[in-house]
């Protein structure tokens, strides 16, 4: 699994290029070319990864579509954002979905030296296993945003760096369906689908486009659960 994982994660990949939500920063294409291809799996199973949370009224709509359509998730979160909305956070475990850790004020790590890093991305972990009694997998850098020197910084605290085979473009708030057409569009089986829960707009199509991928036989798995596929399948 570790080889496949590190292809997604870093050999060859693109991160992607996005405004941040809390800064309204643009996003910068670090590592590589393109984004990295869909996992080879059985059948039509995906993984989709929601970025930014918990947030009130946001995450519970995800959830509650989740699970009207078994599906599972990976929820990347904020440290800030477990400790205020805790209740989220415990959910989201508690009905099988998977946390990922995206630091804990979600700064641009440009501007942050390495103790700094450490501090972000510790103090996001202490809390998320406080609240929930479980342990972030895996890291999700802030803004898709990371240079070799820092992916070296997250991998010795022990995280495997997720990224995503497919962006949804919803943090270019398109009009209404745009999202919609995009994700169900491109989906192929073993993609790792990336959305936002702070963009509204994008988290109000998410119930019809699960119904949609239902509909067409796709599953949605946690990103542990996907890589896990692949690599037996290699």
């Amino acid at each position: 699994m570790k080889k496949i994982f590190s292809r997604i994660a870093l050999g060859g990949t693109l991160l992607l290029a996005s405004p941040s939500w809390c800064h309204g920063q643009e996003r910068a294409f670090v590592i590589g070319d393109n984004l990295p291809e869909p996992l080879p799996v059985e059948g039509r199973k995906i993984a989709m990864i929601f970025d930014d949370g918990p947030l009130p009224d946001n995450t519970a709509t995800l959830l509650d579509s989740l699970k009207k359509n078994g599906m599972k998730a990976t929820f990347s979160v904020v440290g800030k954002n477990v400790q205020a909305h805790c209740d989220l956070a415990r959910r989201i475990v508690a009905e099988g979905h998977e946390l990922a850790n995206q630091t804990w004020s979600h700064p641009d790590f440009s501007s942050l030296s390495r103790e700094q890093i450490l501090d972000e991305v510790r103090h996001a972990e202490e809390v998320i296993h406080k609240v929930t009694g479980v342990h972030a997998r895996f890291f999700r850098p802030p803004n898709g945003k990371l240079t070799e020197d820092v992916a070296e910084i997250i991998k010795s605290e022990g995280y495997q760096i997720l990224m995503p085979t497919f962006d949804s473009g919803d943090w270019r708030s398109p009009p209404p369906g745009v999202v919609s057409k995009a994700i169900l569009d491109g989906v192929t089986p073993g993609a790792i689908i990336l959305a936002h829960e702070s963009f509204p707009k994008s988290v109000a199509e998410m119930p019809g486009i699960f119904e949609e991928l239902s509909k067409r036989g796709f599953r949605s798995l946690t990103v542990s659960e996907l890589t896990g596929e692949a690599a037996e399948k290699n």
